[in-house]
């Protein structure tokens, strides 16, 4: 049968199952009283969410336990538009989070309040059931341990006291380094914490306490996971040649937040334009015209190039602005 052709406002109920069954039905095309039938609802909700209606239409259907939970399992969102018995319904709500973990904050303050449920969320569905769970949820260290072991970004959502922990702090940074900056302030002056942030994202470097910012250790460290964390350094550490000839070997970029002298180093501005030509832009304005400096950013270019009438252009270049003959005879002989 062609159910294309079919009024199904008209049709029988075995019609309707059947046609619901073979193609794409919308709970509008049927007779409200089989848009109040359990079976053919359930059936429909399998298929598309316009069966969701069915919340509005009967009475009966919305309370019934075993649709409410058929529907969430098909979009989570609806726990919103369900009773206040179903949304402390244990089961209903687990269904629910398990694609959209955000409805939690629909639940019943039961719900949110459960260490058991929370846990079982946290641990199958998401760890962000942590932000809707209750202030007490949020300040026990079983919980928030599990939750910003899975993602960091959580200790924004625990409670001070717990932000104040060495322990929690830890779990937190790693996998998420900048963590760090939802720690307390003692926290981010600990070495030991710091280090570990930072050697997960030297971006880090930017919350810790102005203490750790001026010590070599953990600048080092940071600069070496991430060489712009240079910026974040102490002043005193920004002309610390090991500190930013580690950071510059990685990205000259970071010359810029060197100190001035450190700019105006011969044997860190080499470092730093023999990795990036451009990095000429950030030294001194000496060396910027200093031939040794150039001959290695133009050297750098050079190898950078793969049409060889280019590279003649640019050897060309360095005999005419350097004057560099012996260097140019020996790159013409023997090449870089």
């Amino acid at each position: 049968m062609d159910y294309e052709e079919i009024d199904l406002r008209n049709s029988s109920r075995e019609e309707v199952l059947d046609a619901i069954k073979q193609r794409i039905v919308f709970i509008d095309q049927l007779s409200y009283e089989h848009r109040c039938d359990k079976e053919i609802v359930m059936a429909g909700l399998q298929k598309n969410s316009s069966f969701l209606s069915f919340l509005y239409e009967s009475e009966e259907l919305k309370w019934d336990k075993e649709l409410a939970l058929a529907a969430v399992s098909k979009r989570g969102y609806i726990l919103e538009f369900l009773s206040d018995s179903f949304k402390n319904n244990k089961e209903i709500v687990l269904a629910a989070t398990r694609k959209y973990v955000d409805v939690l904050e629909f639940a019943s303050k039961e719900i949110r309040g459960s260490k058991h449920i929370i846990l079982q969320v946290i641990s199958n569905s998401s760890p962000y059931a942590l932000k809707y769970a209750s202030d007490e949820l949020r300040n026990t260290k079983e919980v928030v341990l599990e939750a910003v072991a899975k993602d960091g970004r959580l200790l924004k959502y625990v409670s001070d006291d717990l932000r104040a922990s060495k322990e929690v702090v830890l779990a937190a940074v790693a996998p998420y380094g900048c963590a760090l900056q939802y720690a307390s302030y003692e926290i981010r002056a600990n070495k030991e914490v710091v280090l570990a942030a930072v050697e997960t994202d030297g971006y880090a470097l930017k919350y810790a306490s102005d203490e750790l910012r001026d010590t070599k250790e953990v600048v080092l460290a940071a600069v070496k996971k991430y060489p712009q964390a240079l910026e974040y350094a102490s002043d005193r550490l920004k002309n610390n040649k090991e500190v930013v000839l580690a950071a510059a070997s990685k990205d000259s970029y970071v010359l810029q937040y060197a100190s001035d002298d450190l700019r105006a180093s011969k044997e860190v501005a080499l470092s730093a334009v023999k990795n990036d030509a451009w990095a000429l832009k950030y030294v001194s304005d000496r060396l910027a015209n200093d031939k040794h400096i150039l001959f290695e950013a133009l050297k750098k270019e050079y190898n950078s190039i793969s049409f060889t009438n280019d590279k003649e252009f640019v050897i060309g270049l360095m005999d005419y602005i350097l004057g560099m003959k012996d260097e140019i005879a020996t790159i013409r002989r023997e090449g870089w």
